[in-house]
């Protein structure tokens, strides 16, 4: 699944109901994926958005990636939100990475978390240039979490795809794969330690 200017994070827990790859590719976003709930694997039915971007099933923007990732304005930020924390350990990334940026270097971007979680949720932050889908956006565009309520968001319409949908409702998505010409006899959930922290 890959365009000229656009590519794609699919991992093996993915599921595609239509063939709509071309009309994402055209929406001129730069991150995309599954909305995410607070509480992630633990998301009761009314538990607030906390945003849009879940990796295993996205489509990401190269050209906006590489601008991100050599971004100085982005690894300042960055900087100055670890010394809110970690004022020691913030410091010794400066003075590591100041002089090597200084002459000529890229910067070092240091996050410890799921990388989905740093485009989906972290980099449209400090870099408003940077096109994170919308919530509407994103339950048109894939389902994770709270299969159901999305389905009725959407007007009781599939997404163009999901993840991860042998693990959170497996019940509800079976027939909508099946109805796709698959046989899933036995087919158990699986289950996760996934959990979404706060990010700054």
């Amino acid at each position: 699944m890959r365009s000229t200017s656009t590519c794609s994070s699919t991992e093996t827990d993915a599921f595609v109901f239509r063939d709509e790859l071309a009309a994402w590719c055209e929406r001129g976003l730069d991150y995309i994926g599954a909305p995410w709930f607070e509480g992630m694997v633990a998301a009761k039915d009314n538990a607030a958005v906390h945003g849009v971007g879940n990796g295993g099933f996205s489509l990401r923007k190269v050209s906006a990636m590489l601008r991100g990732r050599l971004s100085k304005r982005l690894w300042l930020r960055l900087l100055l939100s670890e010394a809110r924390h970690q004022p020691l350990q913030a410091l010794r990334r400066a003075v590591t990475d100041l002089p090597r940026m200084l002459f000529g270097g890229d910067p070092t971007i240091h996050y410890t978390r799921g990388e989905d979680s740093f485009w989906g949720l972290v980099v449209n932050r400090h870099l408003p240039w940077f096109k994170v889908a919308s919530f509407d956006e994103a339950r048109q565009f894939s389902f994770e979490t709270l299969p159901r309520r999305l389905y009725k968001l959407n007007g009781e319409r599939l997404p163009f795809g999901c993840h991860a949908w042998t693990r959170y409702d497996l019940d509800f998505f079976r027939p909508h794969v099946e109805a796709c010409g698959y046989r899933l006899e036995g087919l158990v959930p699986r289950s996760t330690f996934h959990t979404l922290e706060k990010v700054d």
